[in-house]
């Protein structure tokens, strides 16, 4: 180590780090804000190392969790609610700094949730073991694949704690090994929970290192009359050397193979692979603001591109003549078809397709089109699917994000076109982490 400096943090990075300077140098420590003054060390690696604060901003408070520094999990429980607030609203307002003229609005403060704490109803977590032979479950360290043991996790849903404790017993039991990723041996892989909140019914999904699990009705008996939420118990087989924690091979072994849960009065079936936003209280007044933004009477066409299992389009059926959704994953789009049949909702159709390829056929055949409503991963949209917009020309674009850098990037290609940001509303949906969620309604400017 070297000798200490005294910096001063400017401002924050993007996920969530205080960013100084050591001469000409630009460095980022985690836990740390704007404002506040520290002494720093540099590591042979030049990496800093904080020693001690010197003096501390008033957004600051006792982090509630003991393992904040090394966890991937959270980057913000060291902010105030008001400084989550401040940092998220500020973070949208400077991706967008270069195309403010876009806006017809000032962009609003974001918003955040009113109580949040274990508001994840989807957990995975990766079961590995140590080099004595141990089991570990709990999270990965920030920047590395080493498991931090952790059964009570601030943000995700607090029966996670109560199914880790009745497996941590049955892992013992019935001598279960944990997987190893030098030696691609070892029978647990991941847990993964999903959980709806207004059903109060929960999955638990036991990833394994091949088919045999010997134990199976046992292990269903046991966790079952534990934890009376537990309605559902899948055995997914994941053999992939790569760290994707989901494979195509599963078997149920109580249950149905999914749960449900309800956005509004809407109700969805949850399986194992599909995308479900994680936090559905937050969502609702997300999906809220899409549909005022929609402005829908029932005599309108909306497109509802990367639909995913239909949340969206679903949300708004009820208000629109007819909605047309398209997701490149196959099993989403089952689960979407589903969703409908479900609700009774016989004026949406769902397809399997790519979104840039579907909407460029769409823009071809000059197909009538009022509103379009994109929810891409966070690659963001491709050139082609922003060009089929422009063609179509919608009277409202809803663009619904999970990475506003990609969004602000994405917004920048209707610069010279008639369409312009009437309204934008930014919301928290991942408390206590860096990531935001923002909607932008594009109109063509009369």
């Amino acid at each position: 180590m070297h000798k200490p400096f005294e910096i001063q943090c400017t401002h924050f990075t993007a996920d969530g780090k205080g960013a100084f300077r050591i001469g000409k140098k630009n460095y980022a420590l985690k836990n740390l804000i704007p404002g506040e003054k520290a002494l720093v060390t540099l590591s042979s690696h030049d990496q800093p190392v904080l020693v001690k604060y010197v003096s501390k901003a008033k957004t600051r408070i006792d982090v509630p969790c003991p393992q904040f520094e090394n966890c991937g999990g959270c980057q913000l429980l060291h902010l105030s609610p008001q400084g989550q607030q401040d940092f998220k609203t500020q973070q949208v307002r400077r991706c967008f700094a270069s195309t403010k003229a876009m806006f017809k609005q000032p962009i609003p403060t974001c918003i955040m949730q009113e109580d949040p704490w274990y508001y994840r109803n989807k957990v995975q977590l990766p079961v590995s073991c140590s080099r004595r032979g141990e089991i570990l479950i709990g999270l990965y360290e920030q920047g590395s694949l080493k498991v931090i043991e952790k059964d009570d996790c601030l943000i995700q849903h607090r029966l996670t704690t109560k199914v880790l404790q009745v497996i941590r017993d049955l892992i013992k039991r019935y001598k279960v090994s944990g997987f190893n990723w030098q030696t691609h041996k070892g029978q647990l892989k991941y847990l993964l929970l999903r959980y709806g909140f207004t059903t109060n019914e929960l999955m638990l999904v036991i990833v394994t290192n091949g088919p045999s699990f010997p134990y199976h009705r046992e292990w269903t008996r046991e966790l079952t009359r534990a934890i009376p939420e537990l309605v559902t118990i899948v055995q997914n087989i994941n053999l992939r050397k790569d760290h994707l924690v989901l494979d195509r091979q599963q078997k149920i072994w109580h249950g149905k193979g999914y749960i449900a849960d309800y956005i509004g009065d809407i109700k969805f079936l949850i399986s194992p692979n599909s995308f479900y936003q994680i936090n559905p209280p937050q969502v609702k007044r997300l999906y809220d603001c899409v549909k005022e933004f929609a402005r829908l009477d029932g005599r309108q066409i909306v497109i509802d591109a990367y639909c995913g299992v239909g949340t969206i389009g679903l949300y708004l059926a009820r208000q629109a003549k007819k909605v047309y959704g398209v997701e490149l994953v196959a099993p989403a789009i089952q689960d979407a078809i589903k969703n409908a049949k479900l609700n009774a909702i016989h004026n949406a159709s769902f397809q399997v397709g790519d979104a840039s390829a579907y909407m460029v056929q769409l823009a071809k055949k000059h197909m009538h089109v009022d509103v379009v409503i994109v929810d891409p991963p966070r690659a963001g949209c491709t050139p082609e699917l922003l060009q089929a917009v422009l063609k179509l020309a919608p009277e409202r674009l809803i663009y619904v994000s999970c990475n506003i850098e990609t969004q602000a990037r994405d917004l920048a290609f209707f610069q010279k076109s008639p369409y312009r940001v009437t309204a934008s509303q930014s919301f928290d949906l991942f408390p206590q982490t860096y990531h935001i969620e923002n909607v932008l309604l594009l109109e063509k400017a009369h």
